[in-house]
């Protein structure tokens, strides 16, 4: 990950460290969409990350699964130079994006600014000890706003019901 954006990180398959940037799910805690179907909801802050984790990897995975059927290029081996190849990436996701929003038999317009750096980049990822427990406290962080978001919306369901009860 040559490039990381300040307030921005990846997502990533267990495979990978908690390090700065990087937030893969929790190890040893269900992580899997099929284990929490049905009454299998999610227990805990870490089951609730990995579950809304999973969900968000699947949904990209479609969406690259869906770009490589269309645009054959990025599924062949590269013939253009390496330095290329990203713009060739984001030229297909432009493309897709567009003719998901217009339709495939429109012109398309030339737009010479549509590729840009954003600011506050980095080319270089810290792999120091404290820049990893950061990482691993954001996780954390999110975690348990999601799971208390989850409480707070049940709580709010749960009083409804009991109001709408009485009211019979």
């Amino acid at each position: 990950y040559s490039t990381m954006y300040v307030g921005k990180f990846y997502l990533a398959d267990a495979g990978y460290a908690t390090r700065p940037g990087i937030l893969p799910p929790y190890r040893g805690v269900r992580n899997h969409l099929q284990e929490f179907h049905g009454p299998n909801r999610p227990t805990s802050p870490k089951e609730l990350f990995n579950h809304h984790h999973s969900s968000l990897r699947t949904t990209v995975e479609r969406a690259f699964a869906a770009i490589n059927n269309r645009f054959k290029i990025l599924s062949n081996r590269p013939f253009i130079p390496l330095k290329s190849q990203p713009k060739v990436v984001i030229a297909c996701c432009v493309i897709h994006n567009w003719i998901l929003d217009n339709g495939p038999d429109e012109f398309v317009d030339d737009e010479p600014t549509w590729y840009h750096h954003l600011p506050g980049s980095s080319n270089r990822v810290s792999d120091r000890e404290s820049d990893v427990h950061e990482w691993a406290a954001k996780r954390d962080s999110i975690a348990q706003q999601m799971w208390n978001d989850r409480e707070r919306l049940a709580n709010n369901d749960a009083s409804d019901s009991r109001s709408s009860a009485s009211t019979i």
